[in-house]
């Protein structure tokens, strides 16, 4: 080789290195930045501490989607309100509240991105004249620019919560004022008297010695006062990023720093049970090849503790469940391709919710969490409506116990495709869905139902229909119930809407189900 190409091959491999140096640098500013600017006022010190020992960028970046969502008060819908009110903001502080420094570092801005807009905001933007209310000590006094914002509520704080600002040097910078005092311009001249130092009672010595000491002033008759100490406790309450609502998965988000991931599927189902009761069902699926297989006593195999807890948007626990499964050592092909499953019945209210799952391989360690939405929407005490459409991998006969795992009060057994609906050409596909508050015939008891299930292809078109009907459409337990299953030869790979229709031939009403999947070639396409 000769010495020029040589030189050409280290100089590329040179700029090839200093380019991916560069694409690094870039990703851990942008984690920095997050951390330092964009969340530095309402991360706690907890999640702060994790996120600073995590390496992979992979790993950060599913912390920050998990911090988002922690934190976003209506997970039942694809808008985060919480993120979007926050970096706006930002924006705001940036735009208003600048002062030689960005608008996010000064106090007015802190205040405002972790509190808001305040109920009310009184300026005086030249200072001036200033006629002290009885419960600053009354007199009159010049002061230096300043403003006054008014809460009506903080939590940690309290109800009618004011926050003083103070441009004492002039520059526009507001500082967050301790006293009262620190606006007055004439604190340090023999100027500017309260009316206690008006009629002798104290001195300006006393005064200042006395916010600077931060004593308790003693019971006005002239009206109540804050005294300097709640007014300290109130400066660094308000400079205190909010608590994390979610306790159990801050130690959670902890404990993932010190164990390898494990991988969860997960999925929820919604039926009625009575009145204002419902039961979900969440089902989850652990892939056999991640799971470590020992022999534990006289069992060879794995053993999973699986704990999960529902919230309401409150942050309190609604409900909780923890379970020990042991998973048996599975065949070769089964460890390669297999999944287990478990599933538990959760009976709720209508409203919104959070489910978060956390799963724990007691023989390597590693642990694997997930949390997303439950929607239980409110339902009127007749009125016609179903379940969500199920897509099943396998649909058998149960006890009709709902609180096995499965189990519907159909008589069914279902087992949902937990694997973001996807299916292989040649694997059957079961679809299974109730029906409520459907009218019934006055002569025999029972309501008159028709159902048809149609599978929807590209541009819409029908590529499957079936009616449902004889065992496929039945009524027990005061629900009527449609389950069918479809093999997937015929099918094109691709995505699909699965759509129901049922009409009650006696009330008139109607109601369409549906749910989409993806079918392909092999499972492995669809990993």
């Amino acid at each position: 080789m000769s010495t020029l190409a040589l030189i050409t091959i280290l100089l590329l491999s040179h700029g090839l290195v200093c380019a991916q140096d560069v694409r690094d640098e870039e990703v851990d500013d942008y984690f920095k930045k997050w951390l330092r600017e964009d969340a530095v006022y309402i991360i706690s010190p907890e999640e702060t501490s994790v996120f600073e020992k995590l390496s992979a960028p992979e790993e950060k970046e599913r912390f920050i989607e998990q911090f988002w969502f922690r934190r976003d008060p209506d997970p039942g819908n694809a808008f985060n309100e919480f993120k979007e009110e926050h970096y706006r903001r930002i924006a705001y502080a940036n735009e208003h509240y600048k002062a030689g420094k960005a608008g996010w570092t000064t106090d007015r801005g802190r205040i405002y991105i972790i509190h808001g807009p305040p109920a009310n905001i009184m300026m005086r933007p030249m200072g001036g004249l200033h006629k002290r209310t009885l419960q600053e000590g009354g007199g009159a006094t010049t002061t230096f620019p300043h403003e006054v914002w008014s809460y009506r509520y903080i939590e940690g704080i309290g109800n009618d919560v004011e926050f003083e600002f103070v441009d004492s040097n002039l520059s526009g910078n507001y500082r967050l004022a301790l006293t009262p005092d620190e606006k007055d311009a004439l604190l340090h001249t023999g100027l500017g008297a309260t009316l206690e130092e008006s009629l002798g009672m104290k001195t300006r010595a006393d005064r200042i010695r006395e916010q600077t000491m931060l004593r308790p002033l003693e019971d006005r008759t002239l009206g109540a006062q804050k005294s300097p100490i709640e007014r300290l406790q109130n400066y660094f309450q308000a400079f205190r990023n909010p608590a994390i609502t979610y306790h159990d998965l801050q130690r959670i988000v902890e404990t993932r720093v010190t164990y390898e991931e494990l991988p969860l599927g997960t999925r929820a189902d919604y039926f009625w049970v009575a009145g204002e009761r419902f039961m979900a069902t969440v089902t989850l699926q652990l892939a056999n090849r991640e799971l470590t297989y020992k022999q534990d006593g006289a069992r060879n195999g794995a053993r999973v503790d699986v704990y999960g807890a529902v919230q309401d948007l409150s942050g309190k626990t609604a409900y909780e469940f923890e379970q020990t499964l042991f998973v048996n050592t599975p065949s070769e092909i089964a460890m390669e391709k297999g999944h287990t499953l478990y599933q538990h019945a959760i009976p709720l209210e209508p409203g919104r919710y959070k489910l978060d799952w956390v799963v724990r391989d007691l023989h390597s360690g590693k642990l694997g969490t997930s949390a997303h939405a439950l929607v239980l929407p409110r339902r009127g005490k007749d009125e016609f409506f179903t379940s969500s459409l199920i897509l099943a991998d396998r649909i058998r006969g149960g006890s009709g116990d709902p609180l096995e795992p499965f189990n519907t009060l159909s008589g069914l057994k279902v087992y949902p495709n937990v694997e973001k609906n996807t299916f292989a050409l040649g694997e059957k596909i079961g679809f299974y869905f109730e029906i409520y508050n459907a009218a019934l015939d006055s002569a025999s008891g029972n309501p008159a139902l028709q159902a048809v299930l149609r599978i929807r292809g590209g541009e819409d078109q029908v590529v499957e229909e079936r009616r449902l009907e004889g065992w496929a459409l039945n009524y027990a337990n005061e629900r009527a119930y449609g389950s069918t299953i479809l093999r997937l030869d015929s099918m094109a790979p691709g995505p699909y809407l699965a759509e129901v229709s049922v009409q009650d031939s006696i009330s008139g009403q109607n109601k369409t189900l549906s749910s989409r999947f993806r079918l392909v070639s092999s499972k492995a396409d669809g990993e």
